[in-house]
């Protein structure tokens, strides 16, 4: 069978598994599942169809550890671990993995070095071992590595004008202007030029030392995956807690501008947030969804969108990282309209402060709130990804088992507790880019 019909034959397979995870009955059966190299992994078995999905997290590597004049170091190893491993060159190496129909992703954030992999169960052994290779041995050859250079010098100078990259870049530098989350996963094209196979030996190095963190989904046993992890991740398994990193304080500021000859202005706005693991995160769930979550019956979409036609789009969302807390909006419009835009929302922030938020707000959210986790969690892949994501997020291995029921007994009164003390314009920030009037 050829790759390209290998390829066609495994969407096939994930589109059918994605039809039937939504017809089965939630929660799922979850599990923790120990290697004798002591990874701890959660799996959700299932063996409808012949496909394996991992997802995993190595915490303490993201580009917050990238060092002051190579920011966007993790972002460019994560790029180069697909570029050749061991004997295999990059061309050889992505055609071990074409042969089997694997995929394999590196991606950084602020906090860790993430990754997926995704094989047929009857490959697994191979993909796991190409995956392994990845890790611990890169080859970093120098061909490989200024064609990388060359892709992401493109992709950061197109980012240069863009003015919601701009106004994101603009927010984070001035929101934490003394810790690394000031700066941008990507880096800089400055940064970019200075990275050496050196740096990238260094990074790779350090992988060993981070906090593993891995979930798993689809048609593997628990013993099966015991093995799988300890042929994919060497001595990276190890339980390790990452290196303390200094606690992110988010600074106020006044409205920062970036100016780029644009019609419109992008604009990001946040302030700090509440820890998923204080009795305050679900019902600042329950408020970000009336607020700017809930797409068209949001506040900040009706008052903006609706009411005064002031922009196309806004959408809030909780962001949390390990070592801050965050609520974070976005929103584009035109110039001239930038400083109303502004104002609407603080004044639709003001009234949630004041705890002005209605009983029926309250039940419309939790009912939407209740749906959202099972329905999110329809595949494989988004299986695994969600049990990786509530595992970074220090929360139990019961939390999507208990999801319904914790979103139910939300109190009211706790909502609006939450309200009253979470939100304040005194600490809401703008970033933006364009030109905006009045600003």
């Amino acid at each position: 069978m050829s790759a390209r019909a290998k390829k066609a034959f495994k969407v096939l397979w994930v589109t059918a598994f994605m039809f039937m995870q939504t017809h089965h009955a939630f929660p799922l059966d979850i599990r923790t599942v120990t290697s004798s190299s002591g990874a701890l992994a959660w799996l959700a078995e299932s063996h409808h169809l012949p496909i394996i999905v991992v997802d995993f997290a190595l915490v303490g590597v993201g580009s917050a550890s990238d060092p002051d004049d190579k920011q966007g170091l993790a972002n460019f190893a994560a790029q180069m671990f697909l570029e050749g491993a061991g004997y295999f060159d990059a061309k050889t190496f992505q055609e071990q993995l074409a042969d089997i129909g694997a995929t394999i992703t590196f991606a950084a954030d602020r906090d860790a070095l993430v990754g997926r992999l995704e094989v047929a169960r009857e490959h697994r052994n191979r993909a796991f071992d190409l995956l392994r290779l990845a890790l611990s041995q890169p080859r970093f050859d120098l061909d490989a590595i200024e064609r990388i250079r060359i892709k992401r010098d493109a992709e950061l100078a197109r980012l240069d004008n863009d003015p919601a990259y701009a106004a994101s870049r603009a927010w984070w530098k001035a929101a934490f202007p003394d810790h690394p989350y000031g700066n941008l996963p990507l880096g800089s094209r400055e940064a970019n030029g200075r990275i050496v196979a050196a740096d990238l030996r260094h990074f790779q190095s350090r992988l060993s030392n981070a906090k593993f963190v891995v979930a798993a989904a689809g048609d593997v046993s628990a013993a099966e995956l015991s093995d799988l992890l300890d042929r994919g991740f060497q001595d990276g398994a190890k339980h390790r807690e990452p290196d303390h990193l200094v606690k992110a304080e988010h600074r106020t500021f006044a409205p920062v501008v970036v100016r780029l000859p644009f019609p419109q202005s992008a604009c990001v706005f946040g302030q700090p947030g509440v820890s998923p693991t204080s009795a305050d995160y679900l019902p600042l769930l329950v408020l970000n969804h009336i607020l700017g979550g809930g797409a068209l019956t949001s506040r900040l979409f009706v008052e903006l969108r609706e009411r005064k036609g002031l922009v196309y789009s806004i959408r809030t969302a909780a962001e949390t990282l390990l070592q801050a807390d965050l609520l974070i909006g976005r929103f584009a419009t035109e110039n001239a309209k930038t400083k109303t835009a502004i104002e609407t929302v603080q004044a639709v922030w003001r009234r949630a402060a004041q705890g002005d938020i209605s009983d029926e707000e309250i039940a419309a959210a939790k009912s939407y709130l209740k749906d959202m986790l099972p329905v999110s969690m329809d595949g494989t892949s988004a299986i695994s990804a969600k049990l990786l994501a509530v595992q970074r997020m220090a929360q139990g291995i019961d939390y999507i088992q208990q999801w319904r029921n914790r979103i139910e007994s939300i109190e009211p009164d706790l909502v609006r507790h939450t309200a009253k003390t979470t939100f304040s314009t005194d600490v809401l920030t703008f970033a933006i880019a364009g030109e905006p009037e009045g600003l």
